[in-house]
């Protein structure tokens, strides 16, 4: 009994490790989860880079013709208007006539001596692309109550600082200090009497343009901006260029004449004009701006259609 064999006696466990080919067949498998995982992690990343930015890109051109299409729908909007077909504002403080109320200029036209020269510098407008001069009144219209030399009393407190005053048989646009109700003409360029049937508004002189904006070379996308000018042929001091939006490759505008059933890039009278057409062409978002030549970026075209809405019969 004794000399049999004791089928109760365990065998030693041979702890064994972890082989070579085991380790690096362990290792190859982690690294592909972490490749897969950070691959899936850098393209999300990408996919959120690309829409904020297309996201910010449309916002700021929705902004951009927010902006156009409130300047072009105010134009010609004065309380001088429709009263003597004879009568036309004039005014020395801008150096033209702002009785039209809109004034477009061509790729290659030259615009007032005042406004931005073609070039390349900072805020200078690009050859081969159109501009666009709006001008109206803003705000509210006040009535005269009383007018003595340079100081106008109000029935209201306006803001700003350009003005339209206007009276049965004259009209001038001025620069002026506002105390409460009273105006007080620090340009020194309003003639005539204006009598308590006269009304004073705030004027609004807009200069759209396509521009280089010194960011990068202008003929890259990234050095092209929209800019707006505001009252900038005022000889008292108007506002520089304001860049609105950037990575704009060409701006154009075309014109609606009364009666008319085309678009006409150049015009004749502009008192006529009753709808603007302005198109855009915009390269993408964080585009390669440097690469290649750019008459070769793709770009898209946006249009967008305004009325003037105070030549539009309703």
């Amino acid at each position: 009994m004794n000399g049999g064999l004791d089928h109760n006696v365990r065998r030693p466990i041979i702890n064994r490790g972890i082989t070579l080919v085991e380790l690096m067949i362990a290792m190859m498998l982690g690294l592909l989860v972490i490749a897969g995982v950070g691959s899936l992690f850098l393209a999300n990343k990408q996919a959120y880079q690309v829409s904020e930015g297309l996201s910010e890109y449309q916002e700021n051109v929705r902004y951009l013709f927010e902006m156009i299409t409130k300047d072009i729908r105010q134009a010609d909007g004065t309380p001088c208007r429709k009263r003597d077909s004879k009568f036309g504002p004039q005014s020395s403080i801008i150096g033209l006539d702002w009785g039209s109320g809109i004034r477009g200029y061509t790729s290659n036209e030259s615009a007032e001596s005042k406004d931005p020269p073609f070039g390349t510098g900072t805020a200078d407008r690009i050859r081969g692309t159109d501009a666009l001069r709006v001008t109206g009144s803003t705000g509210k219209i006040y009535k005269v109550t009383q007018h003595s030399g340079d100081v106008f009393s109000l029935d209201g407190n306006p803001n700003g600082s350009f003005f339209i005053a206007c009276s049965l048989d004259s009209a001038t646009v001025f620069k002026a200090t506002v105390n409460n109700s009273t105006l007080t003409d620090s340009s020194g360029t309003t003639s005539g009497q204006y009598l308590q049937d006269s009304q004073i508004s705030g004027f609004s002189q807009a200069f759209w343009y396509l521009g280089c904006n010194g960011l990068a070379s202008c003929d890259s996308a990234d050095g092209r901006s929209i800019y707006r000018a505001k009252n900038n042929l005022a000889s008292s001091g108007g506002e520089s260029p304001n860049p609105i939006v950037n990575g704009v490759k060409s701006l154009q505008f075309e014109y609606l004449i009364k009666g008319a059933d085309e678009y006409a890039e150049t015009v004749e009278y502009w008192p006529s004009v009753i709808a603007v057409r302005v198109s855009l062409d915009l390269f993408p978002p964080k585009s390669e701006s440097n690469a290649g030549d750019l008459a070769q970026q793709p770009t898209s075209r946006l249009t967008h259609v305004i009325g003037l809405r105070n030549r539009i019969q309703p």
